[in-house]
């Protein structure tokens, strides 16, 4: 017996077996591209928290009464004392910390006079 022709249920099939690759891609695809954005906003938080603390290093540097401030930083303790080679450091202690899904956190001991 010759076939002449294709049924129309094995186009039916070809076709749904390729609709299902195009989801699967595209499904694929999309969690890709969720996945970058979320990286590339957790590294932009990261990388302005850095800023900060350098922001403030260097203020600190050019001006000596420069305490650190703003909305991500918590002093944690003050007046603490260290014994350097028989001389006594009094510091404070700060954080930096970035809240979110993956904190990050800096901490910084500044030294008082």
């Amino acid at each position: 017996m010759k076939r002449r022709g294709v049924i129309i249920t094995e186009v039916l099939i070809a076709m749904a077996v390729f609709i299902v690759g195009l989801l699967a891609l595209a499904g694929s695809m999309t969690f890709t591209l969720r996945a970058v954005t979320r990286s590339r906003e957790q590294l932009i938080e990261d990388r302005n928290l850095v800023n900060d603390v350098n922001t403030y290093m260097i203020k600190r540097v050019i001006s000596h009464d420069v305490s650190p401030s703003g909305t991500q930083v918590t002093k944690l303790s003050s007046g603490q004392q260290l014994l350097v080679n028989g001389k006594s450091i009094n510091y404070s202690v700060y954080r930096y910390k970035r809240e979110g899904r993956n904190p990050s956190s800096y901490y910084l001991l500044q030294r008082e006079d």
